[in-house]
């Protein structure tokens, strides 16, 4: 009865480190899975990031772009109206 007794005491310690083992398996693996999880979503994020900034300056180049235009008319025309008025006072003359 004591070789029973000590076969099923081993058997059952046996099985609960299998159990432990497992559960500790399981634990690593869901850690794992988690953390290539959260590496993609930084990696995801940083490329969202990235790519807004980057439309977000080429919004701004364009910006600046139009701002400049303006201001080249602007002195345009007013190179324009100084040679027209000199030459109609050159027409005068």
């Amino acid at each position: 009865m004591s070789d029973i007794t000590r076969l099923t005491d081993k058997i059952t310690a046996d099985a609960e480190k299998k159990y432990q083992l497992q559960i500790k398996e399981a634990k690593k693996e869901s850690e794992n899975q988690e953390n290539l999880k959260r590496t993609q979503l930084e990696k995801e994020l940083n490329e969202r990031l990235a790519f807004y900034e980057k439309e977000k300056r080429a919004a701004m180049y364009l910006e600046i772009s139009d701002v400049h235009i303006q201001s080249r008319n602007k002195v345009l025309a007013a190179k324009q109206s100084v040679l027209d008025e000199l030459f109609s006072e050159a027409l005068t003359r």
